[in-house]
């Protein structure tokens, strides 16, 4: 960073030396075929008392359809989740059976012509 002084003879520039800090894409515990109403309260509890630890609330999201939900959940450390996941993956949560995995990353292979001719256009 560049900080503008009168002090010194540099031309009144400074230079201040700055960290920096990697930023990994953060992967995400996923949960799917919950029941349809399931709240984020259930989920922070279900994953909480697996784990013995704290679960933000505002870190989870739930996903709904017609038939079910899914919930993704944020900012649990590597070894947490994979005890969630040993714990609680094929258990069961108001008569259904859930699954407990790492989030896959999305793909990246187009779903329609649409989608086919947008990324076949930023490819010429």
């Amino acid at each position: 960073a560049l900080n503008n002084s009168t002090d010194g003879d540099d031309g009144g520039w400074e230079v201040q030396k700055t960290k920096r800090v990697e930023v990994k894409e953060a992967r995400r515990l996923y949960v799917g075929n919950l029941p349809q109403q399931v709240t984020k309260d259930q989920i922070v509890d279900l994953i909480a008392n697996s784990v013995n630890d704290e679960v933000d609330p505002q870190r989870v999201e739930i996903v709904r359809t017609k038939q079910n939900s899914r919930a993704f959940v944020g900012g649990v450390s590597s070894k947490l989740v994979e005890t969630a996941i040993s714990e609680l993956n094929q258990t069961e949560m108001e008569g259904r059976t859930i699954t407990v995995q790492w989030e896959q990353s999305k793909s990246t292979k187009p779903r329609n012509r649409r989608q086919q001719q947008q990324q076949q256009e930023r490819r010429v």
